[in-house]
């Protein structure tokens, strides 16, 4: 029984780390952020850069991650942070 390699240097630094490169669709988002796909779809709506690709959604990891560091610099966002 001959066992198959895979070559963790073959694939995107992000993905051998367990992130994939892009996140596609609400659900994957969604873990991503630990909200509901209710929220991130709230989110979108008012201003979260997601890409619409036909009936599909997508966005990198590092996009989300530089959306949200602008909005917990927002004041509104301050505020629901210390009333939690």
């Amino acid at each position: 029984m001959a066992k198959s390699k895979t070559n963790s240097k073959s694939r995107p630094r992000s993905e051998a780390q367990g992130q994939p490169e892009v996140l596609k669709g609400w659900k994957q988002i969604a873990g991503f952020l630990g909200e509901p796909v209710s929220v991130v779809q709230r989110w979108s709506a008012t201003g979260m850069p997601v890409r619409r690709e036909w009936q599909f959604v997508s966005i990198t990891p590092t996009e989300l991650n530089d959306w949200l560091a602008q909005q917990s610099e927002s004041p509104c966002m301050l505020s629901r942070m210390r009333a939690t």
